[in-house]
């Protein structure tokens, strides 16, 4: 059983019993809508888990869900929960389960959120074929990003692990975080090891390692650590029956936006049986940024890089902190003037990376002139940490040294810019074409100095003959034919 504290009671707004118990399986969503509305994608996905057998507890922070919108679910839930919006998925998990009664009587436990729209087909097959792999816990995807993880959007525990001490005793040390960081950290990848530890079986539906090791067939060789579902989504889906698509991947505003789903209609209705209705209606309120906004991000990573190359012609020693996308560019575009790399996550990082990564507290054994933080927005935290470890305030550069933007803003913006080149350098399709707002080839020349320096191939990029006030880029020649087209690999 696992036991609320006070306070996390306190959390609770409202609980409604619904249904009456009638299985041994128990789903617990998580649930937020800013507009507080169940959309029509997350009642069937709540349906289709209805019928797969499971008792379900909606667990919602949005602040108020009317009842015509209740009126959609309420029959397929066991029970209703609205909760204030703070903690994210796992403090929603927790008081799914908490606030359960009949929780020990449960053989099964599916944690799952509203993040993706699932199932792309009937989920049968998948539990099937999970329960024939006797894994004690498992998720649709795992992951090599910082540690190897299943991916906790999609949580799956057998009565062996779910009743464990080990299960409650990590449920009860989860605590509201609030930081997104911290919680896959400390939360998202800490549970898989702590599993595997303990001496439980782990596994996920789409195995990294064999997605990579079918690419390298055809010669495309991923990083390990790549998130293969952002990149390579639509090879996860078309040649290993992924049951799922990450939900903001496909919508422009948000940070995870993908500009590579712009064909997913193709993809999802090649390969599933999916209503394709449920994603259009829910991306019909998902607009496209105006050309204004890109335009201003570009010139700001145009200055940006401007500001980079001045240390090094400065010849300025920079030593870096935070070695992501962001530190990983910053690092490109130093070069020698980058004397050494520090990050929390250095462990992680020196079993994929060549170069070596140091922990903060070791930053006193070299020597530098500048301190630069490539954790946009987190400037205050580790600048903190510097301090303590006798870094002088002087020799702290932030982006604030540099640009007056929102630099998690900022960071947003360049992660998704390098995420979507790396994308791009695997699969050079025809007819794909990115488009950058009243800017030029210095923005790609820069960006293919940084694929180099990564070990990703560069990209091949021809101006357009149509458009010319757009300065559109294109990945292949209008004049070519023959480029190596991602959909013949199905």
């Amino acid at each position: 059983m696992i036991k609320l504290s006070p306070s996390e009671k306190k959390h609770v707004i409202i609980k409604e019993t619904l249904c009456k118990k009638r299985s041994r399986k128990l789903c617990i969503v998580s649930h937020y809508d800013p507009n507080s509305m169940i959309q029509d994608y997350v009642s069937y996905m709540l349906k289709e888990l209805y019928r797969a057998g499971f008792d379900i507890v909606l667990v919602s922070t949005s602040q108020f869900v009317p009842k015509t919108q209740r009126a959609k679910i309420d029959k397929y839930l066991r029970a209703f929960i609205l909760k204030k919006n703070s903690g994210y998925d796992f403090l929603s998990w927790k008081i799914g389960m908490g606030m359960c009664k009949e929780f020990s009587s449960y053989n099964e436990l599916l944690l799952i959120n509203d993040s993706m729209f699932f199932p792309l087909t009937r989920p049968k097959k998948i539990f099937d074929l999970m329960k024939s792999r006797k894994y004690d816990f498992w998720g649709l995807l795992d992951s090599y990003s910082r540690r190897y993880h299943v991916q906790s959007f999609f949580w799956f525990f057998n009565k062996k692990i779910k009743n464990s001490i080990f299960f409650s005793s990590f449920w009860q040390q989860c605590e509201v975080l609030n930081d997104k960081t911290k919680i896959i950290n400390q939360y998202e990848t800490q549970f898989t090891t702590l599993a595997k530890d303990n001496g439980f079986r782990v596994g996920s539906y789409i195995e990294t390692e064999k997605v990579r090791e079918d690419l390298s067939s055809f010669g495309l060789h991923v990083p390990k650590d790549e998130i293969l579902f952002y990149t390579l989504w639509q090879v996860v889906i078309g040649r290993f029956a992924a049951p799922l698509l990450k939900r903001n991947m496909l919508c422009p505003r948000h940070q995870d936006f993908n500009p590579l789903t712009k064909n997913w209609k193709k993809i999802v209705g090649n390969h599933t049986d999916y209503n394709l209705q449920l994603i259009s209606k829910y991306l019909s309120g998902c607009e496209e940024p105006d050309s204004h906004n890109k335009y201003n991000w570009i010139i700001h990573f145009r200055d940006f890089v401007t500001h980079i190359l001045s240390l090094k012609k400065a010849n300025i020693k920079v030593v870096l902190y935070g070695y992501g996308y962001v530190g990983k560019l910053v690092h490109s575009i130093l070069g020698d003037n980058a004397v050494a790399l520090f990050d929390r996550n250095c462990e992680y990082l020196n079993t994929v990376n060549s170069i070596e990564v140091f922990p903060i507290d070791k930053i006193m054994d070299v020597k530098f002139d500048k301190v630069f933080i490539c954790s946009f927005g987190r400037e205050e935290e580790v600048g903190a940490h510097l301090r303590v470890c006798g870094v002088s305030e002087s020799k702290i550069i932030t982006l604030a040294n540099f640009l007056e933007v929102d630099a998690l803003g900022f960071s947003n913006f360049l992660t998704k810019l390098l995420k979507t080149f790396h994308g791009l350098s695997y699969f050079r399709m025809i007819d794909m074409k990115f488009q950058f707002y009243r800017t030029d080839m210095g923005v790609v020349q820069i960006i293919n100095d940084y694929l180099k320096f990564v070990n990703i191939a560069p990209l091949e990029v021809y101006e357009t003959q149509n458009n010319k006030s757009l300065d559109e880029i294109a990945l292949v020649a209008p004049v070519r034919s023959e480029v190596l087209d991602v959909w013949k690999i199905f």
